[in-house]
């Protein structure tokens, strides 16, 4: 039988703390016990239910608030018993602390340390991923499948609270890395997530275009047929300069798309021809007597031109 807490124990936060530590006990015992997993739940939520906090959710909130105040828990055991009764479906939950969630957000081990129950549970997963993009490599295949879940992962912030968690491709089904709406959001918020991409789209001059805009390193991964496309590479030039190593051997010797990766980023000169090596309006004068640097990129004729 349960033990019934009086409403009145309710005020002080050692009765919310002891409730927890049956309640988290309850959860570990639910994980380790395969095939009685319906009689954990409900013995959770009977157990919630007999030992109410109070009648509103504001109020419970503020159970949780006190639990995570104690040093008697880790964030990850907090996050996931809340998790766990979530799924569970039992009444009156309220809110999970502020502090609970930052863990969420800047490590996601939550999910990862969860049972597989809860890996597959969609609206256990949205909340995770929506708080860290990169959660989505702790959900089940099943909802890696899932293109909401998918592109809630793909708008999240990253672990470091970035707004660029494109990286979360990685992790999506290889189905979804085949599809141009999921990898455009992918490409568009970081343009690394190009690699993880499918082979045609890849070859997809509006996703190219769109990751190298953002990143124009990620030329590096384009097809080979769009490394030879001079406004690909001048868009990812103009990014970074020295996206200029991955373009074609054929438009390494475009004066115009050196003259632009040499005026975003002067190093890139050592992506250019030869012949542009050597090209005085590339490399000019005023040039490499500002950075005496990339004078050691420059072909011997114009280390020894004096003029």
């Amino acid at each position: 039988m349960f033990r019934t807490f009086a409403s009145a124990e309710f005020k002080h936060s050692d009765s919310y703390i002891q409730q927890f530590k049956h309640l988290l006990k309850l959860y570990k015992d639910w994980c380790d016990n395969a095939g009685k997993e319906k009689e954990k739940i409900n013995n959770a939520k009977e157990y919630f239910k007999n030992n109410q906090w109070s009648s509103t959710k504001e109020k419970n909130t503020h159970g949780w608030e006190q639990i995570c105040n104690s040093t008697n828990f880790i964030d990850i055991d907090i996050a996931n018993v809340y998790n766990w009764l979530k799924y569970s479906k039992v009444e009156m939950l309220g809110t999970l602390p502020e502090q609970v969630l930052d863990a969420l957000k800047h490590k996601g081990l939550a999910l990862m340390s969860a049972p597989n129950e809860l890996k597959n549970d969609k609206d256990v997963v949205m909340a995770a991923v929506a708080l860290n993009g990169l959660a989505l490599e702790y959900a089940s295949n099943e909802l890696r499948k899932d293109k909401e879940v998918v592109l809630a992962a793909l708008l999240a912030p990253d672990e470091d609270g970035d707004d660029e968690d494109g990286d979360a491709l990685q992790y999506a089904s290889n189905e979804l890395r085949k599809n141009k709406e999921v990898v455009m959001v992918a490409v568009t918020r970081n343009g690394w997530a190009l690699d993880d991409a499918s082979d045609d789209l890849k070859n997809d001059k509006e996703v190219v275009m769109a990751a190298v805009a953002q990143n124009g390193w990620a030329l590096k991964y384009a097809s080979d047929e769009l490394k030879n496309d001079k406004e690909v590479v001048i868009t990812a030039v103009a990014q970074n300069g020295a996206a200029l190593k991955y373009a074609s051997d054929e438009l390494k010797k475009d004066k115009e798309i050196v003259m632009a990766a040499v005026a975003q980023n002067f190093s890139a000169l050592i992506y250019a021809s030869e012949e542009l090596k050597m090209d005085v309006e590339v490399l000019t004068m005023q040039a490499v007597a500002e950075n005496g640097l990339e004078l050691e990129n420059a072909s011997e004729e114009l280390k020894n031109d004096k003029d």
